[in-house]
């Protein structure tokens, strides 16, 4: 998020998890909201059991009335560049995104207003292999849940786990757990200058290019 031209991204400063210069308590009541719904069971007229639903998501807008900007990266290799063409057209495919779990409720839609080349792509970003890579500098943060097992950090260690649903079964809904992960928490400072491989499920997993 972005926020009088400055990105208020996760880092640990003295011991604690801040987003720019707020803290987690401070952040979320400024920028987070949530939807709530439920199905309803038609013999009681009451919500159904196990039916209740709940989406927590980045506000449109701050407190102060004006509209919430997120800035980010979007990778376009050379793959891309044959689909979508030159840089004259990204704007355009850029213009409305819908990015996210929930689209169906409207969730995730983005439009971005401006764009613009990284300078220094080649010294922190790969796009030579088949996902992304990222390099962090040592004592910079990761910005995404990264595997802890081999990487020495600062920052908090918790289990990511996520809800799977099974659409052969209406009632199965988020009912089947994926694989626990031990994880750093976005925001950890790395010890060590490391590359990281962008995941499919958006986790950022230490690798060697």
């Amino acid at each position: 998020i972005e926020e009088s031209g400055t990105m208020l991204s996760p880092t640990y400063k003295g011991g604690e998890l801040r987003y720019g210069p707020y803290t987690v308590a401070e952040f979320e009541r400024r920028y987070l909201s949530a939807h709530v719904t439920t199905a309803l069971d038609a013999s009681t007229t009451s919500a159904e059991e196990g039916g209740l639903h709940e989406v927590e998501f980045i506000a449109p807008y701050r407190q102060d009335g004006s509209r919430t900007l997120i800035g980010g990266l979007v990778f376009l290799d050379d793959d891309a560049k044959a689909v979508l063409g030159d840089e004259e057209n990204w704007l355009a495919w850029l213009g409305d995104l819908q990015i996210g779990g929930e689209r169906r409720y409207g969730f995730g839609r983005l439009c971005c207003l401006e764009f613009q080349t990284e300078e220094n792509a080649p010294e922190r970003y790969r796009l030579d292999g088949e996902r992304p890579l990222v390099r962090v500098k040592g004592s910079e943060p990761v910005l995404a849940h990264t595997p802890a097992n081999d990487l020495r950090g600062r920052g908090e260690i918790e289990p990511l786990v996520g809800r799977q649903t099974d659409t052969r079964r209406s009632d199965a809904f988020g009912c089947r757990l994926s694989r626990c992960k031990i994880c750093w928490v976005p925001g950890t400072l790395v010890e060590d200058a490391e590359w990281f491989e962008i995941e499919r499920e958006g986790i950022w997993g230490k690798k060697t290019p």
